[in-house]
């Protein structure tokens, strides 16, 4: 039996607050894996520090679960590696293009490219690092229409109707908070009628990094959607 992918959190005011607490969950954990017969595979298991301090000490990437996080959660790893994973797809789609009809083509970008391209967007898209990808995307569909790079790429993601990398970061976090059932609206804050009723409550946040956190800047583009689109039903909202 394997229980995979299995994650201690803690957080703390300095690194050492941070190891303590980590030292005595591990503690806690072995105990518990031992009474139900399971072993922890240290050799597989990594510590991060995650800290927004730029000068802070900087470890070796992680995978968990797909994605490539690092310690200052920039996402440039996870992008480099996205990006190169995209671009032997975008080589395929070049292959393919003289063998099969545009439709095909078409299905095979929404299989491979998209399906990658569209995982944890949520948490990445927001990166200064994420044009890289949207450059790639764009080489893959001038490549479907086999048009020239130096070509305009909006009237092309027209054509194919396909979401720019902008756009499916913003539809999949309204996405997400249409789907939240405890979001609390400004209207339940109070018993004031005001305009911004049905908009969603945001707690205020002091960093930017925490203003680009997904849950965050879910609420932020759910509320600049009208009011009648925001009460359709969750089928018909996607």
């Amino acid at each position: 039996l394997y229980a995979d992918d299995t994650t201690l959190f803690a957080k703390g005011r300095d690194l050492t607050t941070v190891a303590e607490k980590v030292h005595k969950n591990i503690l806690c954990l072995k105990e518990w894996l031992g009474k139900n017969k399971l072993i922890l595979n240290e050799n597989k298991t990594k510590n991060m520090a995650f800290s927004i301090c730029r000068e802070g000490e900087q470890g070796d990437p992680a995978v968990f679960l797909g994605i490539t996080l690092d310690s200052q959660l920039s996402w440039k790893a996870h992008i480099d590696s996205l990006s190169n994973r995209l671009s032997q797809i975008v080589y395929l789609l070049r292959k393919l293009s003289d063998e099969v009809p545009l439709e095909v083509l078409r299905i095979t970008y929404f299989a491979l490219f998209h399906a990658r391209m569209s995982y944890g967007i949520e948490l990445w898209g927001s990166s200064p690092h994420a044009f890289v990808i949207f450059k790639v995307q764009k080489s893959a569909v001038k490549t479907m229409l086999k048009k020239k790079l130096h070509e305009s790429g909006r009237p092309l993601f027209q054509k194919l109707m396909i979401m720019t990398l902008p756009s499916l970061y913003i539809y999949k976090l309204a996405l997400r908070q249409k789907g939240n059932k405890d979001a609390v609206t400004r209207g339940n804050q109070h018993q004031y009628n005001i305009r911004s009723k049905e908009n969603i409550y945001l707690p205020a946040t002091r960093l930017k990094k925490t203003e680009i956190l997904p849950d965050v800047a879910s609420v932020r583009i759910f509320n600049k959607i009208p009011v009648t689109i925001r009460r359709l039903e969750i089928k018909t909202f996607e």
